[in-house]
């Protein structure tokens, strides 16, 4: 007597057969096996630290309420500071240590450094900086424009 062969089934059939509950399992097993726990990540063996003089500097303009720079620039060190329409950008060189570092002996503001007035602020830096920050103006947007 010979016997038949019997039929076999395919991986992908048996997968199929499967309930979505075994399939999830099954491909997060797969998923642990290929990525290793964290405590053998060595994706950072130091994570980085904030400097010391980034603290210091954020705690005294924390120190402000919120809006008390707006429309004032009384906050300023320097006394060349002009008033700036966020509290973001109301922030003297004077509280910055990396700035103050590049302000020359005997001067009182970033902008009275030669490197400033040399790389900073010549035309063609404004007009770089105003072309990357959009605010260059720009056509008018109407229908007939965009057709």
């Amino acid at each position: 007597m010979e016997q038949t062969p019997q039929p076999t089934t395919s991986v992908s059939e048996n997968y199929h057969s499967l309930t979505q509950e075994e399939r999830r399992n099954i491909i997060i097993k797969q998923l642990l096996a290929r990525y290793p726990p964290p405590e053998t990540d060595r994706a950072f063996p130091r994570n980085p630290t904030i400097p010391s003089s980034s603290i210091s500097s954020s705690d005294s303009q924390s120190q402000d309420t919120p809006d008390d720079r707006i429309g004032n620039v009384q906050w300023c060190i320097c006394q060349c500071c002009i008033k700036m329409p966020t509290q973001v950008e109301s922030v003297c060189c004077q509280e910055i240590e990396e700035v103050q570092a590049c302000i020359p002996d005997r001067k009182k503001c970033i902008t009275e450094a030669d490197m400033f007035c040399s790389q900073i602020a010549t035309e063609q830096t404004a007009q770089l900086m105003s072309t990357m920050l959009h605010l260059e103006s720009l056509p008018v947007v109407d229908a007939d424009n965009n057709r």
